[in-house]
Parts: C-alpha cells; sequence; structure tokens
C-alpha cells in the first residue's frame, strides 16, 4: 500500500483475506500502516461450524479459488503467525459464515 507506516488509528478489511495471493503479507502491510496499539478490523468469510458442510467447504476451495470467490484459510492460525491479538469477534451474515475480528495492533 501507498501509505506512510503508522498512518491509521484503525484499518478495516472486509472480504479481503481470502481473495489475495498472499494473506499473511497483507495482513503485514495492514498492520504496517496502522498505528502502535490501533484497532483492525477483519470482516471475512470463515465457514460454517458443521463439520459435514465445513467438510465440503474444503474440498471445493480450490474451485472457489479459481473463479475468485476465495480460498479456505485457516484464520486463527493466520492471525497468530501475524502476531495480531484478538480483543473480540462474532459470527455474522447469512448463516453466521462471515467473522467480525477486532485485533489490537501489537507492533
Amino acid at each position: 500500500m501507498n501509505f506512510a507506516n503508522n498512518t491509521f488509528d484503525k484499518v478495516i478489511a472486509s472480504h479481503v483475506i481470502t481473495v489475495v495471493p498472499d494473506p499473511l503479507r497483507t495482513l503485514s502491510e495492514i498492520k504496517r500502516v496502522c498505528k502502535k496499539d490501533g484497532e483492525i478490523f477483519i470482516l471475512n468469510y470463515t465457514g460454517c461450524n458443521n463439520k459435514v458442510i465445513s467438510g465440503f467447504e474444503k474440498f471445493i476451495s480450490p474451485f472457489r479459488d479459481k473463479i475468485g470467490l476465495g480460498k479456505h484459510v485457516d484464520l486463527d492460525e493466520m492471525l497468530k503467525c501475524a502476531n495480531l491479538s484478538i480483543l473480540s469477534e462474532r459470527r455474522v451474515n447469512f448463516l453466521e459464515m462471515c467473522r467480525l475480528i477486532k485485533c489490537k495492533n501489537n507492533s
């Protein structure tokens, strides 16, 4: 992104993480432009809690990715790798298949 380091108090990434080629790099950029102790909000499709539906979603993930609908990612693991601490989260949207996650920039 063409923004200076530590530019924003809050950063919102809505339906981005599963459709970019390198989600971890994207999270790194989000952290870079967010001020220390700033808030990062991530809204993204994360699938269903039902194990049968979740298994089907993982199975069709390569097809979804090819048509631009995003790939299956372990968002919790990705946030951990990005050193982002979750302040709050809730399931939202149709069948609660998306999560709205509020993180604190620990950088």
